[in-house]
């Protein structure tokens, strides 16, 4: 019974990050091609090597390897995401007098 539930908490779980993933893209799909291509291939290398350098460090048991690859690979490009846009905005506004 336990393993069944887990099996479909993972199913829905899986189902609403495609969701997400879709409406985020349609959402601010415009802001990601703002950045241009090469940020976008930058972001994938980044989460490429993230992923592989996760797995890596896994150890030997499949599953830590898949939970630490994943977790290496999501959390750096997603606060990179965050915040280019905002340091890019910064970049574009006069600098305040202090006088």
């Amino acid at each position: 019974m336990g393993r069944r539930l887990a099996e479909r908490i993972l199913d829905i779980g899986g189902l609403v990050l495609a969701i997400s993933f879709v409406v985020l893209l349609v959402l601010l799909g415009g802001k990601l091609l703002e950045a241009g291509w090469f940020a976008l291939l930058v972001l994938a290398g980044m989460a490429f090597i993230a992923l592989a350098i996760g797995h890596w460090m896994g150890g030997p048991e499949p599953d830590n390897r898949t939970v630490l690859a994943v977790c290496s690979a999501t959390r750096h490009v997603g606060i990179a995401v965050i915040v280019a846009p905002t340091r890019q905005n910064a970049k574009s506004r006069p600098a305040k007098s202090s006088q």
